[in-house]
């Protein structure tokens, strides 16, 4: 118990964690997604969150045990879900994975066997690879770059207006956090879309520019108005600097 009146002869910590973030009344289903392919960042798969109404997101991943780490992102993006419902998998619901769960005391459910029809992320999961394939065959890209795509098309699902009764017309982003969300990133260049970037290091009398394409946009960058372009190396690099080439170009 805390004593406000008595002197305290230590610092008083709080052991709250699931007060850090958003609460998020909502239940949130989870699943993971595996490509054949490995992503430009050696991923092999993904952690997909959905609340089954468009509220779609993508955490790629290296390994099935790195689950927790995908559900701690979740968490720090959007909050605290009320509760969680999982199939039978064991990085789900053992491990890290269940002490990140009690530790932000959310409620963990998990499918009844045989029934995948339960986890609403299983339909998050085939409308993701069915846009994911879309973005890579009509942009002609890399197979490689499927993470990028993935996490795109999730983004795109949850911004946009779906023909959803119970969503009144708002977006699946505001209908579960509440608050109107930043459209800008998506909406002022299309993914894999030539752009240039900007490159201070070019030597004079080269332009400090360079070009590349566009693959999706910089969620852990400080700027709100950042992206992740794609140059001739084929290594990702985040610019805040990148302008659209025009079409004579």
């Amino acid at each position: 118990l805390r004593n406000v009146y008595a002197p305290s002869e230590r610092k008083v910590r709080l052991k709250a964690p699931w007060l850090k973030f958003p609460a998020l009344n909502v239940q949130i289903y989870a699943d993971s997604m595996f490509a054949k392919v490995p992503s430009v960042a050696k991923e092999k798969g993904a952690g997909v969150f959905t609340n089954g109404k468009g509220f779609d997101a993508v955490y790629p991943f290296h390994a099935k045990s790195d689950y927790p780490d995908t559900l701690m992102k979740f968490i720090q993006d959007f909050g605290v879900p009320k509760t969680l419902v999982t199939d039978g998998a064991s990085e789900m619901q053992k491990g890290r994975g269940l002490e990140t769960v009690n530790e932000y005391r959310i409620h963990l459910k998990h499918t009844v066997p045989c029934s995948p029809w339960q986890n609403l992320a299983e339909g998050a999961v085939r409308e993701i690879k069915r846009s994911t394939r879309r973005l890579i065959r009509d942009n002609n890209a890399p197979r490689r770059l499927w993470s990028y795509a993935a996490k795109w098309a999730a983004a795109l699902r949850r911004l946009t207006a779906l023909d959803i009764p119970e969503l009144d017309g708002r977006t699946p982003m505001e209908h579960v956090t509440g608050s109107t969300p930043n459209i800008t990133p998506y909406i002022m260049f299309d993914w894999f879309q030539p752009v240039y970037y900007h490159e201070p290091v070019a030597g004079f009398p080269h332009q400090k520019r360079a070009m590349g394409k566009l693959i999706g946009a910089a969620d852990d960058c400080t700027d709100e108005l950042a992206w992740v372009t794609l140059p001739s190396s084929g290594r990702p690099i985040t610019r805040k600097s990148v302008w659209a080439i025009p079409p004579h170009k």
